[in-house]
């Protein structure tokens, strides 16, 4: 199942905001060193489906936490619909999975899986056993999860788990040259020396910079830009964190959209980045809660049930062609001459990186890479 990230159909994210998605995204790696992927957007869906069981009272306080103007369902069906689609557009594509893991299907209520059909028209959330739920994800991830396991520690007695797996696949506006990738020393956040292969160009490119951070935008397939952040001087990827508040995140994106702003420039760059393909799975119960979301007991799932996980499991890979298996573009013949003047971007320690959709205004994937 795949969605194109930039489609018409995505007029829905006119009613919603960016800082609920951001909002996780910085609690979740506030004090977390190893390397990792997260999907903003997909965290988003998974809260409107807790929603969808709530009560009205709750519903309406999720949506005002979410930044959402209108109805939840309202807004979050056309992206849910998109995220099931099999639509791969030019370079572009966003694979995503959920499922519930029961111990017995049968003891969830009739009246759940009609809401869920109701809501959602014919893209109803499969409830599965453990064995049942581990072959149906690996089969829809198209082999990016092969090695996909459920915990033994979930879905017994009666709790249940609700899962996300995400993927994606994003072309760079211009491919990296095969030719430049090297073996370059990489400090990693525990202070250790990797040489890890980097690849390497330069081009015409946006930054900005203040007393913490620099930070290189880069344009990618279908109007999505992917942001890199690293720390300025002595300042580490914990101080960047502390900084980055969902409203700063929010700030930052929308500063870059316009080489008009304080700070930013546009000009030719060249740019050194790692690569580096992660898995990375998080618990995000705690997180649903810490936004005063009841994510257990959740009656119209059933009156035996009560939640043991909510986990989100995501891919990125980064390389040469873009993210994930990314077709691969040709160079164009336009050359970026460097000089003394050419600003330079060397991401050889511990950074941020976003991939985002300004003309939708969505957080598609957050994470960081710190060699760990």
């Amino acid at each position: 199942m795949a969605f194109a990230v930039v489609s018409s159909a995505y007029c829905a994210y006119a009613g919603r905001s960016v800082g609920f998605g951001a909002d996780a995204f910085t609690r979740l790696m506030s004090g977390y060193d190893k390397s990792a992927a997260f999907s903003p957007i997909s965290f988003e869906i998974d809260a409107v489906q807790f929603a969808n069981a709530a009560d009205t009272i709750t519903r309406a306080n999720m949506a005002e936490t979410m930044g959402v103007l209108n109805d939840l369902a309202a807004t979050y069906i056309p992206i849910y619909r998109d995220l099931n689609d099999n639509t791969i557009t030019d370079g572009c594509s966003f694979v995503s999975a959920r499922a519930f893991c029961v111990p017995e299907p049968r003891l969830v209520a009739p009246s759940f899986r009609q809401r869920l059909q109701d809501d959602y028209s014919s893209n109803v959330l499969p409830i599965f056993p453990k064995e049942g739920a581990e072959c149906w994800f690996r089969a829809m991830m198209d082999g990016d999860m092969e090695d996909f396991a459920i915990s033994e520690s979930v879905a017994v007695r009666n709790r249940f788990a609700y899962y996300d797996l995400v993927s994606i696949c994003l072309a760079w506006a211009e491919p990296f040259p095969r030719e430049n990738t090297k073996e370059r020393v990489f400090e990693s956040i525990d202070g250790q020396k990797l040489k890890l292969p980097m690849i390497c160009d330069s081009r015409i490119a946006t930054t900005w910079e203040n007393s913490r951070m620099s930070v290189l935008k880069l344009p990618m397939a279908d109007g999505c830009d992917l942001y890199l952040l690293k720390p300025r001087g002595k300042a580490t990827i914990e101080d960047v964190k502390k900084e980055l508040t969902s409203d700063r995140i929010s700030i930052v994106l929308s500063i870059m959209r316009s080489v008009t702003e304080q700070g930013v420039t546009s000009g030719p760059v060249a740019i050194v980045i790692p690569k580096f393909d992660l898995t990375s799975s998080f618990d995000l119960t705690s997180v649903m809660r810490s936004f005063k979301f009841q994510t257990g007991n959740i009656k119209e799932l059933g009156d035996n049930l009560a939640s043991s996980s909510i986990i989100q499991t995501t891919r990125f890979r980064l390389d040469e062609n873009g993210v994930g298996t990314a077709i691969e573009k040709k160079n164009s013949d336009e050359e970026v001459k460097v000089d003394q003047k050419t600003k330079k971007m060397l991401f050889n320690r511990s950074f941020l990186y976003f991939v985002y959709s300004a003309k939708h205004d969505a957080l598609i994937v957050a994470g960081q890479f710190t060699g760990k």
